[in-house]
């Protein structure tokens, strides 16, 4: 009779875990997919290498061995979600910005350092016409105390260098994938 017994609970105990290896097994056949970040920059390709990226969203874009087009794009001002975020030239203000800059050839900036020596005289310009669009990696209490990637994609852009006398700079098309900006805590 005991031996009944004991039969019959392997059995059950068999059953059982089958049964919940079979569910499991269900499970991980299905595939995860983050259908927010980076979905709209999904097709996008890098079409600028990132000079430099740090801070809350700042973002050195390589243009020329002597220029950037620099963004700085406060996620908090700008609400910038997991989701592309449609930003017009309106928003942009003492927490957003988006320049062009340049500085004399051999001579190198140093973004994103707090200690800055020697820095070479550089020319700037705001940006007056263009479409931009951006996404970043995390949630805005996650962006709080960790780094982040954030996406950005600049379309028909113009800087306007009238007041210097120089014609304007035009970039039509310009994206950014992931470049990894954020403070880190300490």
């Amino acid at each position: 009779m005991s031996r009944l017994f004991i039969l019959s609970f392997i059995f059950l105990l068999s059953y059982g875990c089958v049964k919940d290896k079979t569910t499991i097994v269900e499970l991980e056949e299905e595939p995860v997919v983050d259908e927010i970040y980076p979905a709209c920059f999904e097709e996008e390709v890098q079409t600028h290498d990132v000079y430099i990226s740090c801070g809350h969203a700042l973002v050195y874009s390589y243009i020329s061995d002597t220029s950037v087009v620099y963004f700085r794009l406060s996620s908090e001002h700008l609400e910038l979600q997991r989701t592309c975020t449609s930003i017009s030239l309106d928003q942009l203000d003492e927490f957003s910005r988006i320049k062009y800059l340049d500085w004399p050839s051999g001579q190198y900036p140093s973004f994103c350092d707090d200690v800055v020596a020697d820095i070479p005289e550089m020319r700037e310009w705001n940006i007056s016409f263009g479409t931009i669009t951006a996404a970043v990696s995390l949630t805005h209490l996650e962006r709080e105390t960790q780094s982040y990637l954030i996406s950005i994609l600049l379309e028909d852009a113009v800087f306007d260098r009238s007041e210097d006398g120089l014609e304007p700079i035009i970039i039509e098309r310009l994206v950014v994938r992931d470049a990894q900006v954020g403070w880190y805590p300490g």
